[in-house]
């Protein structure tokens, strides 16, 4: 039998549509295989063409000129591609994991089925699975994660993370461990 390794994705990007605008942050945690725990994180300057939306620069806190600074989108997604590498010999199935996850797939959807899809991997929305097990009522139709990890015995993202955003900081003024932290859940 296989092993299933899963990578919870998500990505920040520079507006709400895939055709429209650009992925400007990428971070992973594997679970499970010999990787178990490692954290992938990389901020891309948007591609040629894509559209920003100030309010997500202003979410994310980041300035136009700094988007520039960024590596390019091949770059990132290369070393991607080498962070999952190690995580999928012939034998293991890759399970991509997400809280409304089919919003970040959009902006991926080519190496997702070609390094996942293709070798009978599966993808998992925590959003998608939480309204199909809720009899599809209408409340859980968009449920947010920190509705939903509770109830699960989960913890809500970390609090000095929202203290500081709802303190009027941005994302690019947080320090890089803190915002890993609030990744993966530790240290509430």
């Amino acid at each position: 039998f296989p092993v299933t390794i899963k990578i919870f994705i998500d990505f920040e990007t520079t507006g709400l549509s895939a055709d429209r605008y650009a992925p400007i942050s990428l971070a992973a945690l594997i679970l499970g295989g010999p990787n178990d725990g490692t954290v992938f994180q990389a901020r891309m300057r948007p591609h040629m063409g894509a559209e920003i939306d100030a309010r997500a620069l202003q979410i994310n806190g980041y300035t136009f000129s700094q988007l520039m600074t960024f590596p390019l989108p091949s770059d990132v997604f290369a070393d991607f591609a080498d962070f999952l590498q190690p995580t999928h010999p012939d034998k293991t199935l890759i399970t991509p994991v997400g809280h409304n996850i089919k919003f970040d797939l959009l902006y991926e959807w080519e190496h997702i089925k070609r390094t996942f899809l293709s070798k009978g991997g599966i993808i998992w929305d925590t959003q998608l699975a939480e309204y199909l097990l809720r009899g599809q009522q209408a409340e859980f139709f968009m449920n947010s994660l920190d509705q939903l990890a509770p109830l699960y015995g989960g913890d809500t993202k970390l609090d000095l993370v929202k203290q500081m955003w709802d303190a009027g900081a941005k994302t690019s003024e947080i320090p890089e461990p803190l915002l890993i932290q609030y990744l993966i859940g530790e240290d509430k």
